[in-house]
């Protein structure tokens, strides 16, 4: 259904023609004005409009959903009006004749495998829909609908069953051009980053050649990788460090200088420094501590210092 409010105070459009089958209903409406008019439309089925007479210049319309809005512009012949939307338009004096196919939105996904997630771009696009087959196959419509003869009914369904595929592979391709990029890492830079954390020696990464093998600036990359795990890279570095350390302290065979040299460091003090500002002990006590656990050194790869998942484990498996 249908719902008009505003501007046909005096002359409301009058219906001409109107055919039902399973999956829609189809009218044509005419209206004729001697001043200009505006009104709102609220339908609660999917609606696509042709216009079999419209005014030459000088109508605006624009289509709204929820959360925004589609650009005002002059309307095509042929437009979408989605389930749940609304429209505002405006018509100079004159007359107006127009085809309305109302579909239930249930049906429409259910024949195409489409549901219009709505974006301004989307919106605007439904007000002026370019595309030649399917306007003649509405204008077809429009014949069987205002001179149905045998089998009118079947042919009808079959028109609208195509047209409503045509529709949605009209949005589809909307959508698409209109999608936002990736505003994350993809799978596979996760990958490569996991490896360069893995293989690093040292306590910070080289951002550039993070950079290099994911293919993207160092700029890119910081704002992306924030977005993609939560953390800058050097507090996401400090974290590998100090998981990796913790696992070299766990293991006993390992002198503490040594474990300080496959921390990146040369002088044990200034390891010493590095490991209980990033977590309160030293690495002495951390050993002890450790020992006195019962744990194994297995156990420290479940999770880094700040209780995510090590870097090298993610996207490795997905």
């Amino acid at each position: 259904m249908i719902h008009i409010s505003g501007g046909f105070e005096s002359n409301r459009p009058v219906l001409e023609a109107e055919l039902s089958v399973s999956q829609a209903i189809v009218r044509v409406w005419s209206l004729d004005w001697a001043k200009p008019v505006a009104y709102e439309v609220h339908p609660d089925t999917h609606v696509m409009a042709l216009g079999l007479r419209v005014p030459e210049s000088g109508s605006r319309m624009s289509i709204h959903a929820d959360q925004c809005s589609g650009d005002a512009r002059h309307p095509g012949r042929l437009a979408f009006i989605g389930a749940g939307t609304s429209f505002d338009a405006f018509f100079p004096s004159g007359a107006l004749r127009i085809l309305n196919v109302e579909s239930d939105p249930d049906w429409f996904e259910t024949i195409t495998g489409f549901r219009p997630q709505w974006q301004p771009k989307m919106l605007s696009a439904c007000v002026n829909i370019q595309h030649p087959h399917l306007t003649q196959c509405l204008l077809n419509l429009a014949g069987e609908v205002q001179a149905p003869e045998l089998g009118s009914k079947r042919i009808v369904e079959s028109i609208v069953t195509e047209a409503a595929i045509y529709i949605a592979r009209y949005l589809n391709r909307v959508s698409a051009e209109t999608a936002v990029p990736s505003q994350v890492l993809s799978n596979w830079q996760m990958r490569r980053i996991a490896t360069y954390f893995e293989r690093m020696s040292g306590y910070m990464p080289e951002v550039g050649e993070l950079a290099a093998i994911c293919g993207i600036g160092e700029r890119h990359l910081r704002r992306l990788f924030k977005q993609t795990t939560g953390k800058t890279i050097s507090d996401y570095a400090r974290d590998v460090w100090v998981s990796k350390t913790k696992r070299q302290l766990a293991d006993t065979s390992l002198a503490l200088k040594e474990v300080a040299g496959l921390a990146g460091f040369s002088d044990p003090c200034h390891f010493a420094t590095a490991f209980r500002r990033a977590t309160g002990l030293t690495p002495r006590a951390f050993r002890e501590d450790f020992l006195a656990s019962g744990e194994t050194p297995d156990q420290l790869t479940i999770g880094l210092a700040c209780g995510t998942q090590v870097p090298w484990q993610i996207g490795l498996h997905s």
